[in-house]
């Protein structure tokens, strides 16, 4: 009786595992526009055996129990060639793919991941530290110099006023990381490396410049965006920074067409002795240029920051940390500098320095910039 009811269940999964197959055969006949679409695609071109195991185990528990998918697909297997006729596509890492498609929409990189691999883990990575939803408490005490930063970082950013000496603005100053803090106003949040604060952060450095921009004749805009909660109201995961930074320059972009240089201000984690120089008596927060090559002209924002490094070598010596070029595995590798030649990501001191010394440094790439741009052409 227990044999009969075992071939009879038997007989009975194959026959519902084939209709269920005719039908999607037919429902895939007749939506072959639908199942073209990118994203189902890239669904699609990651799909495994043990994938498909696991999901129809949870309606058929013996099934998941007996059979063994193998942890990796060898080239040529049926899922495979099923997968590369119903999309066109060879399985492959579909993150990759959609970056190339749409720049900027990468915000971490999986460099261990396998070509035919069956992960669906890639090694997340971001720039500094990602902060946490509560501000880092801010420092009692400490020494003058603490004191006088904490005291002129106290309040929000205000709007900038854009009635400087030029009225078309070609700068647009942004923050992906805005609430990239210092060790002089925050204490590192517990349990992670990372130095944040809601108010008194890197913003406060790209207002500056932006001023020191506009009084110098550069038409500047400041773009006073929390972008760190803007990833928390929609659900998303600080990697995903870029992304979102992306839609705010391009909207700018879009609203004022003489934009042509995008400046995203960040503060670094190296220790203090590394970002800090004196010049003419006086502490500066070091600068660094990164371009990311990920970007397919990357050459041009390239040669920008190399101009830029020159000069202010020459005027501030010891003020730059030069310039770092990142590819895909050293980080997003692009950071949305695919939008203009004058996009460039600026490291200002790290969290060591402060506020003051950064003050000093955006001055300076101000000065410098005045002059770069009001002689040299447009790349």
């Amino acid at each position: 009786m227990a044999g009969h009811l075992l071939r009879l269940f038997v007989i009975l999964s194959l026959a519902t595992a084939l209709l269920f197959n005719l039908t999607s055969l037919l429902v895939i006949k007749g939506n072959q526009a639908l199942i073209q679409t990118p994203m189902l695609r890239e669904i699609a071109a990651h799909l495994s055996l043990s994938i498909l195991v696991k999901g129809i185990g949870t309606d058929i528990p013996y099934l998941s129990q007996t059979v063994q998918a193998p942890a990796r697909q060898e080239p040529g297997s049926f899922t495979d060639d099923l997968i590369r006729t119903m999309t066109g596509l060879t399985p492959g890492n579909p993150l990759s793919i959609m970056g190339k498609e749409i720049p900027g929409l990468i915000a971490y990189e999986s460099p261990n991941q396998p070509e035919n691999g069956d992960s669906m883990a890639p090694e997340w990575k971001v720039e500094s530290a990602a902060p946490v939803e509560k501000p880092a408490q801010p420092v009692s005490g400490g020494d003058t110099n603490t004191q006088e930063t904490s005291s002129q970082t106290e309040e929000k950013p205000k709007p900038v006023d854009h009635s400087g000496q030029s009225k078309s603005k070609q700068v647009l100053v942004y923050h992906t990381h805005n609430r990239e803090s210092w060790l002089s106003v925050a204490k590192p949040a517990p349990g992670t490396s990372a130095v944040d604060h809601k108010t008194q952060n890197i913003t406060l450095v790209g207002k500056h410049l932006a001023e020191a921009l506009n009084d110098r004749g550069i038409g500047t805009q400041f773009l006073d965006q929390d972008i760190y909660q803007e990833l928390i109201d929609l659900g998303k995961s600080y990697p995903f920074a870029y992304a979102q930074s992306l839609k705010a320059v391009t909207a700018a972009a879009g609203e004022n067409r003489q934009l042509h240089y995008f400046f995203d201000l960040h503060r670094d984690d190296s220790p203090r002795e590394k970002t800090t120089v004196a010049i003419g008596g006086k502490t500066y927060a070091r600068l660094m240029f990164v371009i990311g090559t990920r970007n397919p002209a990357y050459e041009k924002n390239l040669k920008v920051a190399n101009d830029l490094r020159e000069l202010l070598d020459k005027k501030y010596p010891g003020l730059t940390r030069g310039v770092d070029d990142k590819g895909e595995n050293e980080g997003n590798g692009e950071y949305n500098q695919h939008i203009s030649p004058g996009s460039l990501l600026l490291e200002v001191g790290g969290t060591g320095n402060t506020v003051e010394e950064c003050y000093r440094s955006v001055e300076a790439f101000a000065d410098v910039f005045a002059e770069y741009v009001l002689h040299a052409e447009r790349v």
